[in-house]
């Protein structure tokens, strides 16, 4: 997929960033399946970096570009827990940016469709 897309959109110019979407990765199955979030973040969430970075760090050198991606991965002070992480890699294959989203409780208005 990457190198169709590399190919088809760089006309003269070199691709530099590859983005994948949300769910590329690992899908949506904790959502979509319900899954309990310990089970989850102990059988399906990825460590970063880790195995998944080191594949698409491939790409990354293999383009000389960087990589934007999206996984639910563990944080190294959560046990049982997991995060949706943001990442980047760098043309290099190294990670040089984790993002973990988080979302405080209560702080956001009830809409009135709800």
């Amino acid at each position: 997929m990457v190198k169709a897309a590399a190919w088809l959109s760089r006309l003269e110019l070199p691709v530099r960033l590859i983005a994948l979407p949300e769910g590329a990765l690992q899908g949506f199955n904790d959502e979509v399946l319900d899954l309990d979030h310990v089970q989850y973040a102990r059988e399906c969430a990825i460590d970063i970096p880790g195995p998944e970075t080191d594949e698409l760090g491939v790409i990354a050198r293999q383009y000389n570009a960087f990589v934007m991606g999206q996984a639910k991965a563990h944080h190294p002070d959560w046990k049982d827990r997991f995060f949706n992480v943001g990442f980047i890699l760098d043309p290099k294959g190294e990670v040089i940016l984790r993002h973990y989203l988080v979302h405080e409780r209560g702080i956001w208005k009830k809409s009135s469709y709800e």
